[in-house]
C-alpha cells in the first residue's frame, strides 16, 4: 500500500505541474479522402500564437489506409512543431497565421507563412500535418491542408487546396476535470483506500 501512495503522490504532484491555465482545442479535418483528428494545448495565450505558445498535440493523420498520431512533448513526444515564414524566419505573435480565441483555433491560409507538425528528427519523408500559406519557397505546396505519411504510404500524400481564415479546432467539451483535479482525485483514492486498509486491521471485542 505504500507503493501505491508513493506512486500516487508522484502521479500527482507531475499532473498538478501542468500549467493550469492550458487551453485544448480539438478538431477533425478532412483532406480529400483522409482525416486529421488534432488536439492542441496552448498556454492560453489568445491573440496570434508563437511556436512557445504551443506545448502540446496529438494529431492523428489518416490517409484512408494507413494512420499516425504526431505527438507532443506531454503526450509522447515523437514529434516537432514549426512555423516559417517565405522570408525562412519564424513568426513572432504579432504575425503569425496562427490565431487563438477563448473558443476556437484558426489558421490564415492567406498569409504567408507554413505551420508543420512532423515526426523526427531525422524530418526527412516522415508523416506530417501541415497547414501552408502563400509561401512557394517552402515544401507543401502553397495554400494548402496535407497530410503526408511518407513515401511507403499509399496515398502518401492527400492535400486541399485552402484560402482565408479557417477554423481548425475549438475548445475542448467542458466538464473534462482540469489536470489538477485529476491529481487530488488520484490523492484522495488512495488515502481513501489506506483508510480502509487500517480499519479492516482493528480487532473489537466485546466483554
Amino acid at each position: 500500500m505504500r507503493k501505491f501512495l508513493t506512486t500516487t503522490t508522484a502521479l500527482a504532484v507531475a499532473l498538478i505541474a501542468l500549467p493550469a491555465n492550458a487551453l485544448t482545442y480539438v478538431g477533425s479535418r478532412t483532406v480529400q479522402t483522409g482525416t486529421a483528428q488534432l488536439s492542441i494545448t496552448t498556454d492560453d495565450t489568445l491573440g496570434g500564437l508563437a511556436v512557445g505558445n504551443v506545448i502540446d498535440w496529438t494529431i492523428e493523420i489518416f490517409n484512408g489506409t494507413q494512420a499516425f498520431t504526431l505527438r507532443g512533448p506531454l503526450s509522447g513526444n515523437n514529434s516537432r512543431f514549426a512555423m516559417i515564414n517565405s522570408d525562412l524566419d519564424e513568426p513572432d505573435a504579432s504575425n503569425s497565421p496562427l490565431h487563438a480565441t477563448a473558443t476556437e483555433l484558426a489558421f490564415n491560409f492567406d498569409g504567408n507563412a507554413t505551420l508543420i507538425f512532423q515526426l523526427g528528427p531525422p524530418f526527412d519523408s516522415q508523416p506530417a500535418y501541415c497547414l501552408d500559406g502563400d509561401t512557394p519557397n517552402l515544401s507543401c505546396g502553397g495554400e494548402n491542408e496535407l497530410l503526408f505519411l511518407g513515401f511507403d504510404a499509399s496515398p502518401a500524400i492527400l492535400s486541399e487546396a485552402r484560402s482565408g481564415i479557417v477554423t481548425l479546432a475549438s475548445v475542448a467539451t467542458p466538464g473534462v476535470p482540469e489536470p489538477a483535479s485529476w491529481a487530488l482525485m488520484i490523492a484522495g483514492f488512495g488515502l481513501v483506500g489506506d483508510a480502509m486498509r487500517r480499519r479492516d486491521g482493528v480487532r473489537v471485542a466485546f466483554a
